[in-house]
């Protein structure tokens, strides 16, 4: 089932990769797919992708579920919170352009912060839905 998941995926890599501001919050290029061992925080990963088909009688399409994972340790949860703040703004401004498909939707439907060891290290995931469809 070819529905825009990669493209979608490497177009939200590029995008968050290529934010001068997200860049400058996080203290240098930290943004990954596959994160590096002993990489130092704050990073932002791409995280689980769930895709659908969302195919009508008349036209094909693909609904995506992505989660972008942030990592930090100093400041926390107001670190997490604020590099999310950045990433949901960036995706708010500019579509993203994807190779032979068209986002008709992409929406933030949540943002978690939590502490995942009991000290100083904190997780933050934003949850998005998208809606693509192969552009003609």
């Amino acid at each position: 089932m070819e529905n825009g998941a990669a493209a979608l995926q490497k177009a939200l890599y590029e995008a968050l990769k290529n934010d001068d501001e997200l860049i400058e919050t996080l203290g240098g290029e930290h943004v990954y797919d596959h994160v590096p061992p002993k990489t130092a925080f704050p990073y932002v990963t791409l995280g689980e992708t769930l895709s659908k088909d969302w195919s009508t009688a008349s036209e094909p399409g693909g609904e995506h579920f992505l989660n972008i994972q942030i990592w930090a340790r100093e400041a926390g949860r107001k670190r997490v919170l604020d590099i999310a703040g950045r990433i949901a703004t960036r995706l708010d401004e500019e579509p993203l352009e994807i190779d032979g498909h068209r986002v008709v939707n992409l929406m933030l439907t949540e943002v978690l912060a939590r502490n995942t060891d009991g000290f100083g290290s904190y997780l933050g995931t934003m949850r998005y839905r998208a809606v693509t469809e192969p552009s003609i």
